[in-house]
């Protein structure tokens, strides 16, 4: 090899070290950008939580309050004990003599009774209704 072509040896050598530094340097950014990236995505999901959960608790102090439903049985529990409402004196007062006579021989039919029908089916009394 002549002094030309070593001189060129050592140049081109030189130059792919540089290169390569170079390319190191661009991989070091990659990976640090990569780093950054993904601890801006997580910071994102915890933001995005924390907007979730104030969203939360705004809907549920904005929300119409849910309805509440008080079932006859329970209106009826209170009638008896907090105004002492006698159920059993009420069913007497329903079932008459002729009350008891008609559903006894028809089961299904409506009976008046002091002004009220009653409507029974298959034995039950459903519903009284003014006559």
């Amino acid at each position: 090899m002549n002094v030309s072509e070593s001189a060129q040896l050592k140049s081109l050598q030189t130059r792919l070290l540089a290169a390569q530094a170079h390319r190191k340097e661009a991989e070091d950014l990659v990976e640090a950008r990569r780093a950054e990236l993904a601890a801006a995505q997580t910071e994102l999901l915890r933001r995005d939580y924390a907007m979730r959960a104030i969203s939360n608790q705004l809907a549920a102090l904005t929300a119409e309050p849910a309805k509440i439903i008080v079932s006859e049985h329970a209106i009826l529990r209170w009638l008896e004990r907090k105004h002492g409402v006698n159920r059993a004196k009420i069913e007497a007062e329903m079932l008459t003599d002729r009350a008891r006579e008609a559903v006894g021989k028809m089961r299904t039919c409506k009976v008046t009774v002091d002004g009220m029908k009653l409507v029974v089916k298959d034995g039950v009394v459903i519903t009284a209704e003014p006559a």
